[in-house]
């Protein structure tokens, strides 16, 4: 993220007097809290769309992902 934008909105006022209070107690500053928390839930859906797509593809047991593993090493 190269360049910055000012985001004007309005919260609850408790949770403003929250996130003031957890980012006093962390030493960071809101807009950086504010920042990574919209950059996770747009990850979270990026990770659930992948998911979707990807549920009902068969599966290999951790077992055999070892056996493969240990196999491939010793070639």
């Amino acid at each position: 993220m190269a360049r910055a934008a000012t985001l004007s909105t309005t919260i609850d006022s408790e949770v403003k007097r929250a996130l003031a209070l957890y980012t006093k107690r962390h030493g960071l500053k809101i807009g950086f809290v504010v920042e990574q928390a919209i950059v996770e839930l747009i990850e979270d859906e990026a990770d659930l769309a992948a998911w979707r797509q990807r549920r009902d593809e068969s599966t290999v047991a951790w077992a055999e992902v070892v056996k493969a593993h240990r196999k491939a090493a010793v070639k």
